[in-house]
């Protein structure tokens, strides 16, 4: 390494806990959100939770990376992948937001499985560039009504 500083890249943790939590207690869905972390180090936290019996969110794993990019959500995907025992088939769902690289890591790692885009996220996009004059109560409570017993 000569002439080259030596530098932190990433850093990746699921407890074997939380893992046999996820696999045997939870539903089959998987929230994925990053953000910033505004230290004097930088970068990004990466983040995948699930939802438990009771409704209630549940920590699977983490992440430190450099930057948010396809190649940093492919690493992460393929370790909670391989941790969690995903199956590339129709039983999982990932919910996110349109981060950079992360849909098409998903799609590429595991393309059978259904991905959605979590309501609050897309509020705050559509309020940002003045498409939608709603309250946030409004267009959350119509994002929880499904289409069960409704005549078309």
């Amino acid at each position: 390494m000569e002439g080259e500083s030596r530098r932190f890249k990433r850093m990746y943790i699921c407890y074997g806990a939380l893992k046999k939590g996820w696999r045997e207690g939870c539903r089959p869905i998987i929230g994925l959100d990053g953000c910033h972390l505004k230290t004097v180090y930088k970068g990004i936290l990466l983040t995948a939770v699930g939802i438990d019996g009771n409704n209630g969110m549940y920590p699977i794993a983490w992440a430190i990376v450099e930057k948010e990019n396809r190649e940093a959500w492919t690493w992460f995907v393929e370790f909670l992948k391989q941790d969690l025992e995903l199956k590339n088939d129709f039983s999982y769902t990932f919910i996110s937001d349109k981060q950079k690289g992360l849909l098409d890591a998903v799609k590429d790692l595991l393309p059978n499985t259904e991905h959605r885009h979590c309501a609050r996220h897309m509020y705050n996009n559509f309020k940002g560039m003045g498409i939608l004059e709603l309250n946030s109560e409004i267009f959350l409570g119509c994002s929880k009504v499904n289409n069960q017993g409704m005549v078309f």
